[in-house]
């Protein structure tokens, strides 16, 4: 996508995003010598829809231990073969535990793995939540101030390892345009999907790309044919036919 931006300096500038919804908000000229322009732009960018699914699981922390000991001593089993004592035996267990921790089912959201959520991170967050629990048993002033350093701190460390991943990863690309596109597509959530058709021939798609271009050259021709060919006037201009030399002043 292709946004032409008309400057304060009256000058024209492009604005390249893959964005079907961009705002440029502002267009001011650097202290340099230079005829480009910083353009700031607001990008509407859409997050994917997020994937969920279903987990079972036990709460094995509710069972009470001693109905639950009680239960597993009155199973009774009879004896008989070996694979018919299993089989019981495993019936039976199951009907005990399904009494005591019922499989229950709970809906999750899978999100992407962060890499840059280092374990530095993670031990400031966990200091975090320490911080925030001491303060809301114990809501003094001493407690919520170190909560709201911790709380900055632990900003403050993301906002930083993100620059510093991102940075990494610009230089990982540094001089492979393709790359450093799709990058640009990963960062901004949006998905590079191939349009060309999987089904034909790379041959048979370059001849029709061809012909394809091949036909609009002439049935551009073909349009402009009855057009009456245009004749400039011509104009007595000065010529110059004496040269000065210029001298050092």
């Amino acid at each position: 996508m292709l946004i032409l931006a008309l400057t304060s300096v009256v000058s024209l500038d492009l604005v390249i995003t893959g964005s079907l919804n961009v705002h440029v908000t502002s267009s001011k000229p650097g202290p340099f010598i230079s005829d480009h322009c910083v353009i700031k732009t607001d990008l509407d960018i859409k997050k994917d829809n997020s994937i969920c699914k279903s987990v079972a699981f036990r709460n094995y922390k509710r069972i009470d231990n001693i109905e639950f000991s009680t239960a597993l001593n009155s199973i009774e089993v009879e004896d008989r073969s070996i694979d018919t004592f299993v089989e019981q035996f495993e019936s039976e267990l199951s009907d005990v535990l399904e009494q005591h921790a019922p499989l229950k089912e709970s809906t999750c959201v899978c999100r992407p793995s962060k890499p840059r959520f280092s374990e530095d991170i993670v031990q400031i967050k966990r200091h975090l939540r320490k911080l925030e629990r001491v303060w809301r048993k114990y809501p003094e002033k001493s407690n919520c101030e170190a909560f709201k350093t911790a709380k900055t701190k632990y900003f403050e460390t993301i906002v930083e390892e993100k620059k510093h991943d991102v940075s990494e990863k610009m230089v990982s690309v540094k001089g492979n345009s393709k790359k450093l596109y799709s990058l640009v597509c990963e960062l901004t959530g949006t998905k590079v999907e191939n349009p060309l058709p999987d089904n034909v021939a790379d041959t048979k798609l370059a001849e029709d790309f061809a012909d394809f271009f091949m036909n609009n050259i002439d049935t551009i021709r073909q349009s402009l044919k009855d057009f009456p060919t245009h004749k400039p006037k011509r104009k007595n201009v000065p010529c110059i036919s004496k040269f000065q030399e210029l001298t050092t002043d």
